[in-house]
């Protein structure tokens, strides 16, 4: 059994491939593998459908995903998100 992430399963089938032909080769009468694949995508988070403004749903999306900006960028975007929902009212 081995586990790799989606977005690397050609590169670990091509790792696999060589390490089942070293193990044969060696002397295994077989070699049996089973694929468990890593996802990157998850649920969507609960918390966004309580998220009332834009700033809330992004700031929860942003925490559940573990990918909060910070400094310049997050005020960079508070900047964005503040004209959003004030040209949205």
């Amino acid at each position: 059994r081995y586990t790799c992430d989606a977005d690397r399963q050609i590169q670990s089938d091509q790792a696999l491939e060589k390490a089942k032909a070293l193990a044969i080769a060696s002397g295994a009468h077989a070699v049996k593998t089973e694929l468990v694949v890593r996802h990157a995508t998850r649920a969507r988070a609960p918390e966004v459908t309580d998220a009332v403004t834009l700033a809330e749903k992004l700031g929860v999306l942003w925490t559940a995903r573990d990918t909060m900006p910070e400094g310049e960028d997050r005020e960079a975007l508070a900047a964005m998100i503040a004209e959003i929902e004030e040209v949205a009212k």
